[in-house]
C-alpha cells in the first residue's frame, strides 16, 4: 500500500469519529421534533430542558479540551484517538434506551466529553501522521465530515423514529474504533518517549522508506535526543535547588510560564483561536443543528415539527 493510502486510513478513522460528532449535533433536532409531534411520549420536554440537552455538550467540551492534551502527553495519539469513540458509542447506547430527561443529559454529557477531546486531537493527528503536501487536503476532510454527519442525521432523522436514528448513527464511532485500533502509534509522540525503534517502525510504514523521509524522522530523532541532554542538566540543578528554597523554585517557574503566556507564538494563535470560536457560535454551529426544526417549522409555517425535514427530504 502507498504511503499516501496508509495515511488517508488513518486520517479516515478521524474522519469517520467527527462525523460521528455531527450526527450528535443534529441529533436534538430530531428528538425535540419527534417528541412534540407525539404529544410528550413517552418523555415531554420542557423549553427549559430542550435548552439544556441541546447546550450541555459544549459547557462539558471544555473539560474535555483541557482533559485532551493530558491525555495524549501520558498515553500517545492512538490510545486516546481509541479513548474518545467510547463516550460516544455509549452516549448513543444510552438515547436509544433512554425514557427520561436525566438519561438525555447523561447522553449529552458523554457526547460532550467525546467532542472535548477530539477536538484538539484532529489537526494533531493530521500534522504527525500526515505528508506536509497532503495536510491541507486532510484537514479539509474533517469540516465536510462534521457536516456530512449533521446533514445525516437530519435526513435519517426524517424517516426512522429517533431511536433508530441514534443506532444508525452510532456506526460512526464504532467503524472509527475499528479503523483506530489498526492504525499506528504517532512516530512524533515515539520519539518524545525515546522509543526511536518503534518510532522509526512507524514513521516508515506511514511516508515510506526514501531518503528526504529518513532525513526528516533522524533530525527529529537527533533533536530529541539533545533537548533529553538539556531537560537531565536542568533535573539536577533544579533538585538541589528545589531543595535548599523551594519558595523561590517555585516563584522561578511562575516566572518562567508568565514569560511563555507572553510570548507572540503563545498569544497570537491562542487568540485566533478565541476568535475562530467565537464567530463559530455566534455563527450559529451548534444553535441551527440542535433548533433546526424550529427555525424551518417557522420559516416555511409548518404545523406539525417533522412537516419540514419531510418536504426537504
Amino acid at each position: 500500500m502507498k504511503p499516501f493510502l496508509k495515511q488517508a486510513f488513518v486520517v479516515s478513522g478521524a474522519a469517520l469519529n467527527i462525523a460521528g460528532h455531527g450526527c450528535a449535533h443534529g441529533f436534538p433536532a430530531v428528538l425535540f421534533a419527534q417528541l412534540q409531534s407525539n404529544g410528550g411520549v413517552p418523555v415531554h420536554l420542557t423549553d427549559h430542558d430542550k435548552s439544556w440537552i441541546a447546550s450541555v455538550v459544549g459547557l462539558i467540551g471544555i473539560f474535555g479540551n483541557f482533559l485532551s492534551p493530558v491525555l495524549m502527553t501520558r498515553f500517545g495519539r492512538q490510545k486516546t484517538h481509541l479513548f474518545t469513540t467510547v463516550p460516544a458509542i455509549i452516549g448513543w447506547i444510552i438515547f436509544y434506551f433512554s425514557n427520561s430527561v436525566t438519561l438525555f443529559l447523561l447522553a449529552r454529557i458523554l457526547h460532550g466529553l467525546a467532542l472535548g477531546l477530539r477536538t484538539p486531537l484532529a489537526a494533531i493527528l493530521v500534522a504527525e501522521y500526515t505528508d506536509p503536501k497532503y495536510r491541507g487536503a486532510f484537514l479539509g476532510t474533517f469540516a465536510i465530515s462534521l457536516g456530512l454527519g449533521i446533514f445525516l442525521s437530519h435526513l435519517w432523522g426524517a424517516h426512522l423514529s429517533w431511536e433508530m436514528t441514534a443506532a444508525v448513527c452510532s456506526l460512526f464511532p464504532l467503524i472509527a474504533m475499528g479503523v483506530i485500533s489498526l492504525s499506528p502509534e504517532s512516530p512524533s509522540w515515539l520519539v518524545s518517549k525515546n522509543k526511536f525503534d518503534e518510532a522509526r517502525k512507524a514513521f516508515k510504514w506511514l511516508r515510506g522508506d526514501d531518503v528526504e523521509q529518513i532525513n526528516e524522522l533522524e533530525a527529529m530523532i537527533n533533536a530529541q535526543k539533545a533537548d533529553k541532554a538539556l531537560l537531565d542538566d536542568v533535573e539536577e540543578d533544579t533538585k538541589e535547588f528545589a531543595w535548599n528554597d523551594f519558595t523561590k523554585n517555585v516563584f522561578n517557574r511562575l516566572k518562567y510560564v508568565l514569560k511563555i503566556f507572553k510570548k507572540k507564538e503563545f498569544y497570537k494563535p491562542a487568540l485566533i483561536a478565541i476568535t475562530m470560536l467565537l464567530v463559530f457560535e455566534f455563527g450559529g454551529a451548534h444553535m441551527i443543528p440542535a433548533y433546526g426544526n424550529q427555525i424551518l417549522q417557522a420559516v416555511l409555517d409548518k404545523k406539525d415539527p417533522k412537516d419540514e425535514f419531510k418536504g426537504l427530504f
